[in-house]
């Protein structure tokens, strides 16, 4: 329905709002990530940690567009740990990939990737595979399940010229 669409103006090479947005409110969100969960962009996974020095909260959910318009979130249990500024890569359909991220402190920057299935409804840890550690970094899927990170921070907060390229096995 146009009625439902986000609409904009360009005034003065800027973009104006016109219609409201979907003006869902889930929570505050900070340190998170989001990637499609399937092709058409109407299912998102939603994961991360808002961190303070006495408490890590962990916001993870998944998002439904639905086609009148309307979001829906539907609950996804907690990732084994709490990761902040992590990357979040959709492998394939119904399967994200989350890369590195930490914990509440920079020492504990995460070498593993977490698999999300959404089939299953829940995290997996891959600690088979180990990577650079690192957070706030750049990743993008590849063809055959690969995935291409770049850049990001190590544990120590220097800025990392690693870039890496991960092939997972097809299933």
């Amino acid at each position: 329905m146009a009625a439902d669409l986000i609409t904009f103006e360009l005034r003065d090479d800027s973009l104006v709002l016109l219609t409201p947005g979907l003006g869902l409110y889930i929570t505050p969100l900070a340190a998170h990530v989001m990637a499609p969960l399937d092709a058409a962009g109407t299912r998102f996974l939603v994961a991360g940690a808002l961190a303070t020095p006495d408490y890590v909260e962990t916001q993870t959910f998944r998002l439904v567009l639905e086609p009148a318009g309307r979001v829906d979130t539907l609950l996804v249990p907690a990732p084994p740990e709490p990761r902040q500024f992590a990357a979040a890569v959709p492998l394939r359909p119904g399967i994200v990939v989350l890369l590195g991220g930490y914990a509440g402190q920079l020492s504990r920057t995460y070498p593993y990737p977490l698999l999300y299935v959404e089939e299953a409804n829940r995290f997996f840890r891959f600690r088979a595979l180990l990577l650079q550690p690192r957070f706030d970094a750049a990743a993008t899927s590849l063809e055959d399940f690969r995935i291409l990170i770049t850049g990001g921070f190590g544990p120590d907060g220097q800025g990392l010229a690693w870039t890496e390229v991960v092939a997972f096995a097809p299933f």
